[in-house]
């Protein structure tokens, strides 16, 4: 015979959630505070599936106080976000990379192409737009980067801002040189970069916006959407922190891309939610500022 106790309906809370048992109170057994700190100590609550689970609204407070030129602060060259204590590397380019890029660094040939794969399909659900391009995706050191896109490699103990990867277009086709040894994130954000670099060489006509924009403003008007497309798929993957500081570093900066980021941002607000809405710059492609 069942009693009242047992007809009781639960709440979906209760049905779901296995450290209730069905009760009302976390089963005094189970040291579900401890265990949370005991793990804390050992640095697995900041972790990438902490971070995805960490509500959009924390996530958004990354701009309260954060600050990517505070002086005697240590940066992390890949991710940005300040480096603590002794936990960080030095690379032999210089550059400083913290434990969770480290760990999170692709190694091979093989994991490139496939995150590669990744960020494609995503491009192409995300902006709705259709990138059956043929590109061939190489892996290069920090160096050969700064070689072949002109640009100084002087490593600082504060944030390095500096090209990742790049996008080349020749008679061959189309090929994207990403920097060996990348964190995944910072991978994936170059690839939606490069990748919308790939979309205008094959959607703009140069002439046609040097008419509209001038000579002197195209790199603007590349380089702006470029960046404007990094980060809004950044938040549309929900990596929110990470993107909430590449945007207030790239606000921060007096070039084509900083510029050209604030005009996009300014006509394309950023949809700060993993939910895929809003107008972007894909929608405008004969005149997209």
């Amino acid at each position: 015979m069942e009693t009242s106790e047992t007809n009781e309906k639960k709440t979906p809370y209760q049905e779901h959630n296995f450290l209730y048992f069905g009760g009302q109170e976390t089963e005094k057994s189970l040291d579900v505070d401890g265990t949370i700190a005991y793990l804390e100590q050992f640095g697995l609550g900041e972790n990438p599936l902490e971070q995805a689970r960490e509500s959009e609204e924390n996530a958004f407070h990354v701009e309260d106080d954060y600050r990517p030129d505070r002086k005697g602060v240590h940066y992390c060259d890949f991710c940005a976000a300040v480096i603590t204590g002794v936990e960080y590397e030095v690379l032999d380019s210089g550059l400083e990379r913290c434990l969770q890029c480290t760990n999170s660094a692709l190694r091979t040939e093989e994991q490139f192409k496939r995150l590669y794969k990744t960020v494609h399909r995503n491009m192409e659900a995300f902006f709705g737009i259709n990138l059956n391009i043929p590109v061939t995706v190489r892996m290069v050191n920090a160096k050969k980067i700064a070689k072949m896109t002109g640009m100084r490699l002087v490593p600082t103990p504060e944030f390095d801002p500096r090209v990742l990867g790049f996008a080349r277009r020749d008679k061959e086709g189309f090929s994207l040189y990403i920097e060996n040894g990348s964190p995944k994130i910072a991978a994936v954000a170059t690839m939606a970069h490069e990748l919308t670099h790939i979309w205008q060489y094959v959607n703009w006509n140069d002439r046609l916006l040097k008419r509209q924009y001038g000579a002197r403003n195209l790199l603007e008007v590349y380089e702006g959407m470029a960046k404007w497309v990094e980060i809004q798929y950044l938040f549309y993957i929900n990596e929110i922190a990470y993107g909430k500081r590449q945007e207030i570093i790239t606000m921060m900066r007096d070039d084509e891309y900083g510029r050209g980021f604030i005009r996009y941002r300014q006509k394309y607000p950023l949809t700060y939610h993993t939910g895929i809405g809003g107008l972007t710059p894909f929608y405008n492609s004969k005149s997209p500022l």
